[in-house]
């Protein structure tokens, strides 16, 4: 709703004023954060912070904008309850962390829950919980430093709201003491969605630089890492494999995702189990390890080559406190990974038979 207008201009103002001069301003809420992105000329900057200031400070929660936000978060989640991709990854997380945890519930929250509200909602909660403390900031491309400094320091500066929200601490989460499997039937999706996974780590673990390449051993060496040569080349049982490793300040769940025909379901996940053992039991060869860091080392370059990725980089940077030198210690920091290191960190978190495994799609004919 922060989007959608403020004291001084209607969400339809906002967007005649962006499409003006072709800017692009938006909001997105995760897990962790609460994130406004933008994009314009250099010579438009101040119109973008004028209206992000605004966003920030004087939000209108105009109702009728809420009704209509209400209508398309309900439509959207009517279409992601036939989605198996959607529907696998809500099981998982409910499995992995149950429904009282943060990370247990749905991002768009439930019907119930979005059609209960009200604007006096949406206030508490921005009352409670907006707030400049330990917000974060950067802006890339052709501007003025000294003049940015000085008009953050006269506008969200003089930001002082009344509450100052309390520091959140995330609950903690432990591995189930056995193997969970949970079925999704939906009708007419032959495809199979399978999310096969475990909880990681957080962002400053030690173990973290070492996890990431497992991560890349797994799923990017080669297109699709040893799960894509073995379970979909090798044995033909997958369309698609996958392997994303989360971390934030609270430990994220690493899940390996798949697109499987029903017929090989138990044979993939037999497959997936075989991969996982035999990176715990064996050292990884020196030339995988040397191929996984050497893409790790490579992809941050890369990411620094536009405007949008250098910000991307410098949020992620100041976000978990890496250090602005962190791009310069980065190689190292991938480079000194080792064999052992790859094979500690599969015995440590992809523990066999304490795995959550979520299906979803028409499982029956």
């Amino acid at each position: 709703m922060l989007r959608r207008g403020t004291q001084a201009h209607t969400f339809q103002q906002i967007n005649q004023a962006l499409d003006r001069v072709g800017a692009s301003l938006g909001v997105s809420s995760g897990r962790d954060t609460l994130s406004i992105g933008g994009r314009c000329l250099g010579d438009d900057l101040g119109l973008l912070l004028d209206l992000l200031e605004e966003m920030l400070r004087a939000p209108s929660f105009d109702e009728r904008e809420l009704s209509r936000m209400r209508g398309q978060l309900l439509t959207s989640m009517a279409e992601l309850d036939t989605d198996p991709s959607y529907r696998a990854a809500l099981a998982f997380i409910d499995a992995l962390y149950t429904s009282e945890h943060p990370y247990g519930r749905p991002m768009l929250g439930t019907a119930s829950c979005i059609r209960g509200l009200e604007p006096e909602d949406v206030r508490g909660h921005y009352a409670q919980h907006m707030h400049p403390e330990g917000a974060v900031f950067a802006i890339v491309g052709s501007f003025e430093p000294e003049w940015v400094i000085e008009r953050f320091g006269t506008t969200l500066g003089a930001w002082r709201p009344a509450a100052v929200p309390a520091r959140w601490t995330c609950p903690p989460t432990e591995l189930p003491l056995q193997r969970v499997y949970r079925t999704i039937e939906i009708p007419a999706r032959p495809q199979l969605d399978v999310m096969y996974g475990v909880l990681g780590m957080r962002r400053h673990a030690p173990d973290y630089y070492a996890a990431t390449v497992v991560n890349v051993v797994l799923a990017e060496l080669g297109m699709m890492g040893r799960l894509g040569a073995t379970i979909r080349d090798e044995k033909g049982l997958v369309y698609d494999i996958d392997s994303s490793l989360l971390a934030s300040q609270a430990p994220r769940h690493w899940v390996i995702s798949a697109g499987v025909d029903p017929q090989h379901l138990a044979a993939t996940i037999t497959a997936t189990d075989q991969v996982l053992e035999r990176m715990r039991e064996e050292l990884i060869s020196e030339s995988e390890l040397e191929d996984a860091r050497n893409l790790l080392i490579g992809s941050l370059p890369l990411q620094m080559e536009t405007n949008e990725g250098i910000a991307s980089y410098l949020m992620n940077a100041m976000t978990y406190k890496l250090g602005i030198d962190f791009v310069e210690r980065y190689p190292d920091l991938i480079g000194s990974v080792t064999a052992e290191q790859v094979r500690e960190v599969m015995r440590r978190y992809w523990v066999p038979g304490r795995e959550v495994i979520t299906v979803a799609g028409t499982l029956t004919p």
